[in-house]
């Protein structure tokens, strides 16, 4: 249900650069060094289009597979959000976490908005974050599930822990975890403790300026957070007041992702709205 951009391509483009550097070491390490100079040539620029390639290809391939979902789900694409759908999605402030400013593309929006429960049709959009390194730079993808409710709700923000801080010490992965939060503009939400002994604490933090936030994780919804996800994967919720996200980091989904995904997050509101 995760869409990935490693096609086979991918992985050949992997293999002839791996190629290309041993026989780079051999040109620097033996008596033929010319032959192995233009192999090592040959293979390096070999690599460097099959990822090219790839990488427009699986561009391509992305579009079209959304469109369909789009026609076979009333949504309408557009490739390209303006101004003001990407300032819906700023409000959060954990969207920081996982986009560059201003870089989001394939938004699907609901071509009938007159729901009675608006909660029925999210706003999907993908946010795009470029780490960069010392000898090169990666993109990293996240779609984004906006949804508007008919309650007004606390301001929260329940993080995901990443697998390195599930199994540190608990005390080094909240400071971890807390110093994230600061550097998404999150400096006057406090760490929540909730008192149930079934909530995850080792793959979740909650945050919130209401402590009234804790009384939203009832039962229920802890439960949806022990079971309803996959093994290993963890989702992040915002509320901001009747406005919630909820986003798997760094993953985007397939056809069948986007609908499991809506129909638990449908569920999880459902439970952040119950009455306890």
């Amino acid at each position: 249900m995760k869409f990935s951009d490693k096609s086979f391509l991918y992985y050949l483009a992997q293999i002839f650069a791996f190629i290309g550097v041993g026989f780079l070491y051999l040109y620097t390490n033996d008596i033929y060094k010319e032959n192995y100079k233009y192999i090592a040539f040959f293979f390096g620029a070999l690599s460097i289009l099959l990822f090219l390639y790839n990488t427009r290809r699986r561009i391509k391939v992305r579009v079209s597979n959304l469109e369909v979902y789009a026609q076979q789900n009333n949504f309408e694409l557009l490739p390209n959000p303006d101004q003001d759908q990407i300032d819906e999605f700023g409000v959060f402030k954990s969207v920081k976490g996982i986009a560059d400013k201003n870089s989001f593309l394939n938004i699907l929006v609901p071509k009938d908005s007159r729901f009675l429960n608006r909660s029925l049709k999210p706003k999907i959009i993908t946010g795009k974050r470029t780490v960069q390194s010392s000898q090169s730079s990666n993109d990293y993808f996240t779609q984004i599930f906006f949804f508007e409710i008919d309650h007004e709700l606390p301001p929260f923000y329940l993080s995901s822990r990443n697998k390195l801080t599930s199994f540190i010490p608990l005390g080094i992965a909240t400071w971890i975890s807390q110093s994230k939060k600061n550097g998404l503009g999150m400096m006057d939400y406090k760490k929540i403790e909730i008192d149930n002994n079934n909530f995850p604490a080792r793959r979740y933090d909650l945050y919130s300026s209401d402590l009234s936030a804790k009384n939203l994780f009832n039962a229920k919804l802890i439960e949806l957070l022990n079971t309803g996800i996959k093994k290993n994967i963890t989702v992040n919720i915002e509320s901001a007041g009747n406005k919630l996200i909820f986003f798997i980091r760094n993953q985007r989904h397939t056809s069948e992702g986007l609908d499991f995904y809506t129909n638990l997050f449908e569920v999880m509101i459902k439970a952040l709205t119950e009455k306890n």
